[in-house]
């Protein structure tokens, strides 16, 4: 941990690598950081304990301009996007425990499958005639209620709130869900 004095407090670097950073600051009452930027990323902010102002410059682009003040307590947290000059001020007459992340914008749909989950083979070849029918229907073998999709709200056939559509992660359908077509075979085989 790298711990650096500040005219407002402290810093001490908890984590720092190519995609996120997290310090514990300590900030004197009365006291701010500089006005500053970060061209790529993305500042947190989670207060501890006492109380802090985020102070962030927004620029509407039609010449109005104006400083939002968001004043956080013990509990909360705020963003500040890339590109946005901001400040944080301590309020109050006690210290502020602040926890400050810095991070990319991550896009939290960026998983790409490159096979489908479900049972081992071992336990597939298990499946009993009826299973391997609603399987074979590209139902799931071992639900026999009817749920409905989270994706299109039709009537899924027993993947409870799961997707039925053949869209639900882009491209497979319900039986690829559970089974892949090498699977199947080498269950019909056996």
């Amino acid at each position: 941990m790298k711990k650096s004095g500040k005219v407002w407090g402290e810093t001490v670097q908890i984590v720092a690598n190519s995609s996120l950073e997290l310090h514990r600051i300590e900030v004197h009452p009365d006291t701010c950081c500089s006005i500053h930027q970060h061209a790529y990323k993305w500042n947190g902010f989670y207060c501890e304990k006492g109380r802090i102002m985020i102070r962030t410059k927004m620029d509407y682009g039609n010449g109005n301009e104006l400083w939002d003040e968001t004043i956080l307590e013990a509990g909360e947290y705020t963003e500040v996007k890339p590109g946005h000059d901001h400040q944080f001020v301590a309020v109050g007459h006690e210290m502020a425990v602040v926890f400050e992340v810095y991070f990319a914008n991550f896009q939290h749909d960026d998983i790409r499958r490159k096979s489908v989950g479900g049972l081992v083979q071992e336990k597939q070849k298990q499946l009993t005639p009826k299973q391997l029918e609603r399987l074979r229907s590209g139902l799931d073998p071992f639900n026999d209620q009817v749920e409905v999709c989270v994706h299109c709200d039709q009537q899924n056939n027993g993947i409870d709130g799961a997707p039925c559509c053949a869209d639900w992660d882009g491209n497979t359908t319900m039986r690829d869900r559970f089974f892949s077509e090498i699977d199947i075979k080498e269950i019909d085989e056996s």
